[in-house]
């Protein structure tokens, strides 16, 4: 990250640096639990927007998390919810594409501070349900959860999974200088 952009970040709360040495103190414990399971190693290292599970028979599972973030913010100023539904769907499907995986499911975790139906069902639900059309994959599943001692008022986060033959990950290791890139739109892009 520039200088710049880390003091940006600085100036509006979040701390580049307390970032930077909380991943640090969490690795220093996760890392090695990449050892507990060798039937399925990893195919790639921590630091990619999703890993690859290698299945065997040079076949993966791609996975992936995120969530919406300050987005739910303007979706409050806006009282327009559908949005970030759509919003989670995409992020968590273009972190599998990432690296190189064919998005297949996803589940999303909702963390609330109560439930509403009103809110959950025609707005926050028709935006998960279009950004799982739009992207081709299925909600397999997620959870609800009301803890309003900790969140006044909503943060949704997403984990998706997608296939991919080991031969294809991509990692972008071997992107060299002169290679070309080429990106398409499909419907309205912004």
């Amino acid at each position: 990250m520039s200088e710049s952009a880390k003091s940006q970040y600085d100036q509006s709360g979040v701390s580049s640096q307390g970032a930077e040495t909380a991943l640090s103190g969490l690795l220093e414990h996760v890392l090695p639990t990449r050892r507990f399971s060798n039937r399925y190693p990893l195919a790639a290292d921590i630091g990619y927007f999703a890993n690859v599970i290698d299945l065997g028979n040079g076949e993966g599972i791609a996975f992936g998390t995120d969530g919406v973030g300050t987005k739910i913010m303007v979706a409050e100023l806006l009282n327009r919810y559908d949005t970030i539904g759509i919003d989670c769907v995409a992020m968590n499907v273009n972190d599998v594409i990432c690296v190189g995986a064919r998005p297949v499911s996803m589940v999303d975790y909702i963390a609330c501070s109560h439930t509403n139906p009103e809110f959950f069902k025609p707005k926050l639900g028709q935006g998960l349900a279009e950004g799982a059309r739009q992207s081709n994959i299925s909600i397999s599943g997620g959870e609800i959860s009301q803890i309003k001692e900790i969140i006044s008022g909503i943060d949704l986060i997403g984990a998706c999974i997608g296939h991919v033959s080991l031969n294809k990950v991509n990692t972008g290791k071997d992107i060299k200088p002169g290679n070309l890139i080429v990106g398409l739109a499909q419907g309205d892009s912004f």
